[in-house]
C-alpha cells in the first residue's frame, strides 16, 4: 500500500519563503551538509507520519492529518494578512494563531522525539525501579500476581522465571517508544502549549533591506536566557526571559516575549543574523532558505552537531521522578499512569 505524504511543515506554510517567480526553495542539510533546491511540495515529508499503521482491513486512520489541515485552513488567512499589513497585527485572531503556532510547534519531528526521549527516560528508571522489586521477594511475588491475571500474559511464565526477567528487564531485548504514540503524546500537549504563549506579547518583525529570515523543519523557536550566559532551547514557556520566533516570510517574523513595548520594528541585520542563528540551532535536520546563502551555510556548519543531537537532559528526568518520590512498590497499589503523565508535562514546559 502505497504511503501519504505528511509533510511535517506545512506546505502552505513553505510557499511564504519562495521568491517571486520562483519554485524553489534552498534546502541545508544538517546531516550530509548537503544544499538543493527543492520545491516546497517535497521538502518536509514523511511518509504516512501523522497515520496510524494499517489495521486488518488495510485502512488508516487519517483523522490526526485531517485535523492539522483544519487547523492550517483557519491560521492561513492570518499570516497572509500579516504579511501583507504587519502593522495591523491588532486586526488578527491571536487566539486561531496561537493554536497554529502550537501545533506547528508540536507536530514537528524534534517535538516528537523529544516526547520520546521523555518517555524512554521514565521508562529506564522504572525499569530500575523494577530490579529493585525483584530484590524484594515480598513485592515480586504481588508483582507476578498482578502479572499472572492479565488476559494476554503467558500463564506457563512461572515465578522464577518472571523473578529472573524483571532482575534485569534490558537483558536480550531492544525497548524503544512506539514513534507513533509520541507523535500522539505531542500534540496532546499543543493545548498547554497554546495557554502559555497566547498570553505573552506579540510583535511583529520586519527585515530591512537585503537582509532576510529563514525558516527549518523546526519553524517556531523558543529561546530562554538564564543566568550565567546559559540559555534553554525548546523550553521555559513559563520563564519570564523566553523569546519565541517564528518567521513567516524573508521579510516577516513574529516575535513573542513579555515586554509589552513595540508591537511592530525594523528589523536590522544584527537582529536577524541572531533569529537566523536560532532557527538554524533549533532545526532538527532541514534547514530552509528562500536563498543560496554562504552566510546560512557557515550557520549550518556550525550548529550540524544538533541533528540526532539529545533533546532533553534524561538525568532531569530521573531526578524528577526520585524529587516526587516515585515508587514502584507504592505505585504497584495506586497505578503510575498519572504520576507518568504529570512528570512528563512539567518537562515539556
Amino acid at each position: 500500500m502505497a504511503s501519504i505524504r505528511c509533510h511535517t511543515v506545512p506546505q502552505f506554510y513553505l510557499n511564504y519563503f519562495l521568491q517571486p517567480g520562483s519554485r524553489l526553495l534552498w534546502v541545508y542539510d544538517k546531516k550530509d551538509a548537503d544544499v538543493r533546491p527543492q520545491p516546497p511540495v517535497n521538502t518536509t515529508v514523511i511518509g504516512d507520519y501523522y497515520l496510524s499503521a494499517p489495521d486488518d482491513k488495510g485502512t488508516k486512520d487519517r483523522r490526526a492529518e485531517e485535523f492539522l489541515s483544519i487547523i492550517e485552513g483557519w491560521a492561513k488567512p492570518a499570516l497572509d494578512w500579516i504579511i501583507n499589513h504587519p502593522d495591523s497585527l491588532s486586526k488578527v485572531n491571536k487566539d486561531f494563531l496561537a493554536m497554529f503556532i502550537a501545533f506547528t510547534y508540536c507536530r514537528s519531528p524534534r517535538s516528537v522525539q523529544a516526547i520520546k526521549e521523555m518517555d524512554e527516560a521514565g521508562l529506564d528508571y522504572v525499569l530500575e525501579q523494577v530490579k529493585e522489586v525483584a530484590k524484594d521477594s515480598v513485592e515480586s511475588r504481588k508483582l507476578y500476581e498482578k502479572f499472572s491475571q492479565k488476559e494476554d500474559k503467558d500463564p506457563r511464565l512461572t515465578y522464577d522465571e518472571f523473578l529472573q526477567v524483571i532482575s534485569d528487564p534490558k537483558k536480550g531485548v531492544y525497548v524503544e517508544v512506539n514513534e507513533k504514540h509520541a507523535i500522539g503524546e505531542s500534540l496532546l500537549f499543543a493545548e498547554v502549549f497554546h495557554r502559555k504563549i497566547v498570553d505573552l506579547d506579540w510583535h511583529v518583525r520586519i527585515a530591512t533591506k537585503e537582509h532576510f529570515f529563514i525558516t527549518s523543519d523546526a519553524p517556531v523557536t523558543i529561546f530562554t536566557p538564564l543566568p550565567n550566559n546559559q540559555v534553554i532551547f525548546g523550553g521555559g514557556l513559563g520563564l519570564p526571559t523566553v523569546q519565541l520566533t517564528f518567521p513567516l516570510s524573508p521579510k516577516v517574523c513574529l516575535h513573542l516575549d513579555r515586554n509589552p513595548i513595540g508591537s511592530v520594528e525594523r528589523a536590522g541585520a544584527s537582529y536577524i543574523n541572531e533569529i537566523n542563528c536560532r532557527s538554524v540551532y533549533m532545526a532538527e535536520r532541514f534547514v530552509i532558505s528562500p536563498f543560496c546563502s554562504n552566510r546560512i551555510k557557515k550557520f549550518v556548519e556550525k550548529y550540524s552537531a544538533t541533528y540526532k543531537a539529545p533533546k532533553i537532559n534524561a538525568e532531569e528526568i530521573i531526578n524528577m521522578f526520585k524529587k516526587r518520590g516515585f515508587d514502584l512498590r507504592d505505585k504497584l497499589r495506586e497505578g503510575f499512569k498519572e504520576s507518568l503523565e504529570r512528570c512528563e508535562q512539567d518537562v515539556h514546559l
